[in-house]
C-alpha cells in the first residue's frame, strides 16, 4: 500500500471533542490520533504492520468526513492494532471514536480494534485481519445497537468461531454512549458479560457437554431403531437420529453382508433407506 505523509497532530485535554465526550488525549495519544488545521479537525491515523501511515479519517466541524489515502481504502482492515496492548483480550467495535472510549473505559484489560467504514463491509475487514484476531485467547464482539449494527455483528461472529457476543444496556448505542453518561460500569459488564456463541450448525462446549450429561444419564431409555439384532440393540441402543456410525473389518470379515441385511431389516419395517455401494455388483446389492 502506499505509504502517505503523516499530518502534524495535536493535542489538547481542553478541546471540545474531548471534553464532550470524557475522553482523554492520552487516549488519543495511545493510538496515535489528534487534530489537524488548527483543532478543527479530528483526524484518525491507519497505519500499516510496519508503523507507517496508509490512510487518515478527518472529521471536521458539521460531521463533515473525508479520507486521505484512499487509494489504499480497499486494503485496509481494522482500525487500532497499534494500539494493541494485550495479546489475551480483543473487543471489535464500531468506528474510531468507539474504540477510544471503549479503550479508555476497560483500562487496559482489551485491546481494541475497530471496522473502518461501517457496517456493510464490516465482515470482509475482520477476515482481512483473521490470522491477528485468532492470536487472541477472548474475543468480543460489539457493535453498535441499531439494526445494521446488529446485522454487521452476526455476520462476523459467523465467520469467528469461538467469539463472544456483547449486548448493550438498555438505551446505549455505542461505547461513546457510556462514556459520555459516565457509564463505565455498564459497559465493562457488557464487554465481561458477552456470550460465546458458536456459528450455524456448530456446537459450542457447553451445550456439546450437556447434551453428552443427558445422553449418558438417560442411555437406557434413548432406544433409536432397531438393528434387528437383540444382541447389537442391547449393546449400542439401537440407531439413533444424528448419530453416524461406521462399520469396519478386515476383508472378506462380512461388512457388505451385514449392511446388506440391516437395510433389509429397515426397508422392512418401512424406514427409508440409501445404500451406496462402491464394490459390490449392483445385482448382489
Amino acid at each position: 500500500m502506499h505509504v502517505i505523509d503523516l499530518p502534524e497532530l495535536t493535542l489538547n485535554d481542553a478541546h471540545p471533542f474531548l471534553n464532550n465526550r470524557g475522553l482523554k488525549s492520552s487516549t488519543l495519544a495511545k493510538f496515535g490520533a489528534g487534530f489537524t488545521q488548527g483543532g478543527d479537525v479530528v483526524t484518525a491515523v491507519y497505519l500499516n504492520d510496519q508503523g507507517l501511515p496508509i490512510l487518515c479519517k478527518h472529521r471536521g466541524k458539521g460531521k463533515k468526513f473525508w479520507v486521505e489515502g484512499s487509494e489504499n481504502a480497499k486494503d485496509v482492515g481494522l482500525y487500532g492494532w497499534h494500539a494493541a496492548n494485550t495479546r489475551k483480550n480483543l473487543l471489535i467495535v464500531e468506528g474510531e471514536t468507539d474504540a477510544w472510549s471503549a479503550y479508555q473505559m476497560l483500562d487496559g484489560t482489551y485491546s481494541v480494534v475497530s471496522v473502518p467504514f461501517g457496517c456493510e463491509d464490516a465482515a470482509t475487514r475482520v477476515l482481512m485481519d483473521l490470522e491477528k484476531i485468532e492470536k487472541y485467547e477472548r474475543v468480543v464482539v460489539l457493535l453498535d445497537s441499531d439494526k445494521p449494527g446488529q446485522a454487521a455483528q452476526a455476520a462476523i461472529l459467523e465467520i469467528l468461531p469461538g467469539a463472544y457476543a456483547a449486548t448493550h444496556a438498555t438505551g446505549y448505542k455505542d461505547a461513546s454512549d457510556y462514556l459520555q453518561a459516565g457509564e463505565i460500569k455498564a459497559f465493562t459488564a457488557a464487554v465481561w458479560g458477552a456470550v460465546s456463541v458458536a456459528p450455524s450448525g456448530f456446537l459450542d462446549t457447553n451445550t456439546l457437554v450437556a447434551q453428552t450429561k443427558e445422553f449418558l444419564e438417560n442411555q437406557d431409555q434413548s432406544i433409536g431403531l432397531s438393528f434387528g439384532y437383540q444382541g447389537l440393540d442391547e449393546m449400542l441402543g439401537g440407531q439413533r437420529p444424528g448419530e453416524v456410525m461406521t462399520w469396519a473389518a478386515g476383508t472378506g470379515g462380512g461388512k457388505s453382508t451385514m449392511m446388506r441385511n440391516l437395510l433389509w431389516k429397515l426397508t422392512s419395517a418401512g424406514v427409508k433407506t440409501l445404500y451406496l455401494p462402491f464394490e459390490d455388483l449392483v445385482q448382489a446389492s
